[in-house]
Parts: C-alpha cells; sequence; structure tokens
C-alpha cells in the first residue's frame, strides 16, 4: 500500500479547491484486488466540515491522465471512516 497527500496545482473546481488529496493503493478490503482511492475533505464555507469525499478506481492509478478518464465510484463518508479505510488497506497484502 501506499499513501500520497497532495496539494491541487490549480483551484478549477469545486473539488480541487480542496487543501489535499490523499492518493491511497493498495488491495480493496470488498473484492481483494489491486485499487487507488482519492480522498479530499469537503468545504464549509472554506472549513473543513468533517466529512470527505472518495473517489475508488479498480486498478493501481498512478497517472493523473488515467485517473482523470477512469470510472470512479464515489462516497461521502466521515474522517473516521477514512481512518479505517487507511488502516484496512494497509494491513491487506
Amino acid at each position: 500500500m501506499t499513501q500520497t497527500l497532495h496539494a491541487p496545482a490549480a483551484a478549477t473546481s469545486a473539488r480541487a479547491a480542496s487543501p489535499w488529496v490523499l492518493e491511497l493503493h493498495g488491495y480493496d478490503p470488498q473484492t481483494g484486488h489491486l485499487a487507488t482511492w482519492h480522498v479530499s475533505p469537503i468545504l464549509n464555507e472554506g472549513e473543513p466540515s468533517g466529512m470527505c469525499t472518495v473517489e475508488r478506481v479498480a486498478g493501481d492509478i498512478t497517472h493523473p491522465a488515467v485517473w482523470m478518464q477512469a470510472t470512479k465510484e464515489s462516497s461521502v463518508v466521515t474522517q473516521d471512516e477514512v481512518f479505517a479505510l487507511v488502516r484496512t488497506v494497509a494491513t491487506r497484502h
């Protein structure tokens, strides 16, 4: 499993305005297959709301252009759920 924290290059959309994006690579705990997740905070008037958007793609996606074109599953979760996801992916080999 690898984790990368990115600061967005430019604020061109609401999602790009996030102060950070966590990129998570590893085995999906539900399918057992490699997956990539992007986690970003949901802001409320510029402040963190305690909720995050999680986008998931099947496969190990490292190139930004491939990520942009990939079919994503999106969900809104609490920060505690993000921590649980990171712990679960970190312990799967």
